[in-house]
């Protein structure tokens, strides 16, 4: 396809996917209130999240942080308890951070061009281009995922083919700006145009058992056309998985339970967790007994009550879970180290990881003894 013909077909497929969005845009109540503000913290909360996840969480922080100065003047640890259970705190830490810096030097107003955004705490490209195309009709590119899996498809490109998160980049670059070349008459049309490529990854051009049937631009689809559907994108080869082994206490003194923060330098950076330690991958029962000992009264209590298995960036985890009934030797060291007791109503409103947040629903739906 060359030239006049290309163009052509690509604002076909641009026409298509605009008729399509208006059709079939599922509710969200970021789309039926817009505003900056809320567009912005849509964006963030739905990295690696469900939209179905995402909509009490957003409802929820926009009804306590209303604005950039409500979420400025917020203390992190009520950011963080407003977050709880999206996962990955990474994100509420970075909006914090953003408002007051926003506060600080624009007096609480909001950026209105790509680059004051990327100049933001947990802004990157694709976030950035989201915001100005959705809050602001402005004619910018974004590249996640669901948009690669769309182009490799759509145009027939290899995704291990050197150089080509570029080409994904310039694509829909390109395609962005034919859609404020020649749709600038229709409202909203650069907004529209990167939510219905958003739209079409999550509900129709799915990794596995895509609805090619129901694809608005199907006709135009080289995978479809040549029944590479399944083989489109090819993926680069994931770096193998270090497995590690640790092991957390529930450690119980009559109806309270031990937390400790975790540090701000390693994993779920001001976290709430149970008391954790590492453990060596291959260690015998004996060694496991010595780390958790000083903290176990009952023999019956040297078998793990819980495990199970998790995942944080490139590390698979082990995780074995010990009730440990504090023995009155033992408090004044322990407490040395452990920076809060809880009941369990407290509990199930603290930030934590899934994983920690895993052992909490456990203890919650668990009879242990109380001493």
């Amino acid at each position: 396809m060359e030239g006049d013909v290309f163009n052509k077909a690509i604002r076909h497929v641009i026409d298509r996917l605009l008729i399509w969005f208006d059709a079939n845009a599922r509710s969200m109540p970021w789309r039926e209130k817009p505003s900056p503000y809320g567009t912005w913290i849509s964006e963030i909360m739905l990295q690696q999240t469900q939209v179905s996840t995402v909509v009490p969480y957003w409802n929820r922080w926009m009804s306590r942080f209303p604005d950039v100065n409500a979420l400025a003047d917020a203390d992190l640890s009520e950011v963080f308890e407003n977050w709880a259970g999206l996962g990955y705190y990474r994100r509420a830490r970075f909006l914090h951070q953003a408002a007051k810096q926003l506060v600080d030097q624009k007096k609480g107003s909001l950026p209105g061009t790509l680059e004051e955004w990327l100049a933001l705490p947990g802004i990157g490209r694709y976030s950035a281009g989201a915001i100005c195309s959705i809050a602001f009709n402005q004619a910018k590119p974004i590249l996640d995922g669901n948009i690669v899996r769309i182009l490799s498809r759509l145009f027939g490109i290899d995704e291990m083919a050197s150089g080509t998160r570029r080409a994904f980049w310039n694509l829909s670059e390109m395609l962005i700006q034919e859609c404020d070349h020649f749709f600038a008459d229709q409202k909203n049309h650069c907004a529209r145009f990167n939510q219905s490529m958003m739209e079409l990854g999550a509900v129709i051009c799915l990794p596995r058992s895509p609805l090619c049937q129901a694809c608005p631009v199907q006709s135009f689809c080289f995978a479809f056309k040549n029944q590479r559907v399944s083989s489109l994108p090819v993926l680069p080869r994931r770096e193998p998985v270090t497995q590690l082994w640790n092991a957390a206490l529930i450690v119980q003194r009559s109806n309270l339970f031990a937390l400790e923060k975790g540090r701000e330098d390693g994993w779920n950076a001001g976290l709430w967790k149970f008391p954790t330690f590492d453990l060596t991958p291959g260690s015998s029962r004996k060694s496991i007994e010595k780390v958790i000992a000083p903290f176990v009264l009952e023999k019956k209590n040297k078998e793990p009550i819980l495990s199970f298995t998790h995942t944080i960036t490139k590390h698979r985890i082990r995780l074995e879970v010990y009730h440990a009934l504090l023995r009155q030797e033992d408090e004044d060291s322990l407490l040395s180290t452990l920076l809060v007791w809880t009941d369990l109503t407290k509990l199930s409103k603290l930030a934590m990881s899934s994983a920690n947040r895993r052992i909490a629903n456990h203890l919650r739906d668990s009879v242990l003894p109380h001493i």
